[in-house]
């Protein structure tokens, strides 16, 4: 599969969107603490909005043909795993797994909560076999 890395053009309007948003950046103090207090924030989010926030994304595999577990020109094999890092309630991975029985999934998350709600849905769902899901307990960052 081939991809190609090619910048959007957009016109005058949408870049002076992107400058105006670019103007109200936050602080230093404010992105340490927003990233530090990330899994107590969203545990807090979950704790407010359960599993009713969010709704199942059903045409992921519409807008990502490569997921597609019977479409042999991206994946030649039988079986096939994905990881989906910040899973929240699960409402990418539960449709791949309703539609594809080849596919098995680990999902993560900074909420234990989140993490919680995917893994009573997989076992009420009958897909514990098929995900895995786990807390993220640490932070790495990347430099670029």
């Amino acid at each position: 599969m081939e991809t190609s890395e090619v910048e959007p053009e957009i016109d005058i309007e949408q870049r002076k969107l992107l400058e105006k948003q670019d103007s109200r950046l936050v602080s230093q103090f404010d992105a340490f603490s927003l990233e530090r207090d990330a899994r107590k924030n969203w545990d807090k989010f979950y704790m407010r909005n359960s599993t009713n926030f969010f709704k199942d994304r059903h045409w992921t595999e519409r807008e990502f043909a490569e997921l597609d577990a019977d479409n042999r020109k991206y994946w030649p094999e039988q079986k096939y795993t994905i990881l989906e890092s910040g899973c929240g309630v699960g409402n990418f991975i539960f449709p791949i797994l309703k539609e594809y029985s080849s596919v098995r999934a680990f999902a993560c998350d900074f909420s234990i909560r989140a993490v919680n709600f995917v893994n009573s849905r997989a076992k009420k769902d009958g897909f514990d076999d098929r995900l895995t899901a786990f807390q993220v307990r640490g932070y790495a960052y990347a430099i670029i």
